[in-house]
């Protein structure tokens, strides 16, 4: 298989469905493909803005690094921690219209968003610069606003979220087709600001496969991730202890570090938050004491679909694989 396929079959990972018990929401399309430029938008010289977030699981020497760069107060390039770079073009309100996707350089998509009640509604990944489409990735959501479910029409990944009575994100939990492959779930003790917040234009993470998570104001004090072998039987993988989460909160209330720790193993994940235009912020070392195993995925082939803040599918399955050969060990 040629690089270029390799890298067009990768991108066909980040397109998803989602479980939900609502009824899917019917498209109305209000495409405009006219792409204008942020010249004629505000400078916003005063917020906070993260330029690099990293999210690092010492258990396992696994890293995800995500870097954002602005124009015009905007996010306008986007550094993905499987190796592609997201261009991001506006409409004259700033709403975002076009994302073109880069991989070593070369152009693999462009994405088209349509909106519906101000919201995007469904996305368009068409390969490189051609009018072939690749997927389509609908949304839906409740009478809150709030995304339920985001679903790909062409590669049956799906997930579907929950929240709490105060808007914050509860759960989200990923299918491979109707097989339960991650569940994550959250608690929030603390009224630290999410940091992801703080990336204006976008409104969900597109890239990846959770595109609905980190959508509400508080960042989580503890995270449980559950994963699921072939046949559906759940494991944890860890359980971060929020009575021992720590915190290094600088400036704005937005954490520029958050040390969880494994209620199981002691085993310690953290996320590291780097900022602009904010005074009191510097990027804390400790985060980035380990190698980190995971570089990139540009050759990732369907059914190995990366998750933003945990580990991604192929991690999951030799996860899976070496919890078989241990209890074939235990057994002779």
């Amino acid at each position: 298989m040629t690089n270029t396929a390799l890298k067009n079959l990768g991108l066909s990972l980040f397109f998803i469905l989602l479980l939900g018990s609502c009824q899917k929401e019917a498209i109305t399309e209000t495409a405009n493909d006219e792409i204008l430029s942020t010249s004629s938008l505000d400078e916003n010289k005063g917020g906070c803005r993260l330029t690099r977030y990293e999210y690092y699981d010492f258990i396992h020497d696994y890293s995800q690094v995500d870097a954002y760069t602005y124009k015009n107060g905007l996010i306008d390039e986007w550094s993905t921690s499987w190796g592609a770079i997201f261009k991001l073009k506006y409409d004259h309100k700033g709403k975002l219209k076009t994302a073109l996707g880069f991989i070593d350089g070369e152009l693999v998509t462009t994405i088209k968003f349509i909106y519906k009640d101000n919201k995007i509604s469904r996305e368009i990944w068409y390969v490189g610069e051609t009018d072939v489409i690749d997927d389509q990735v609908v949304y839906t959501f409740n009478h809150r606003g709030q995304m339920i479910k985001n679903e790909s029409l062409n590669y049956f990944f799906k997930v579907y979220y929950t929240y709490f009575h105060d808007g914050e994100t509860k759960s989200w939990k990923y299918f491979d087709g109707d097989v339960p492959v991650q569940l994550a779930e959250y608690t929030y003790y603390k009224d630290y600001k999410n940091p992801i917040k703080t990336v204006s234009g976008l409104e969900h993470l597109f890239a990846y496969a959770n595109s609905g998570f980190f959508t509400g104001k508080k960042w989580y004090s503890s995270e449980k991730i559950t994963l699921y072998d072939e046949n559906g039987i759940p494991f944890i993988y860890y359980d971060l202890d929020p009575r021992r989460t720590t915190w290094d909160i600088r400036n704005r209330n937005l954490p520029n570090l958050a040390t969880y720790v494994d209620k199981e193993t002691q085993g310690i994940v953290t996320n590291n938050f780097v900022y602009e235009n904010c005074s009191g912020h510097h990027k804390n070392s400790a985060a980035l004491s380990g190698s980190g195993t995971f570089k990139s995925n540009k050759a990732i082939v369907p059914g190995f679909k990366t998750l933003m803040g945990g580990p991604t599918r192929k991690m999951t399955q030799e996860i899976l694989q070496a919890r078989k050969m241990n209890a074939g060990d235990l057994k002779q």
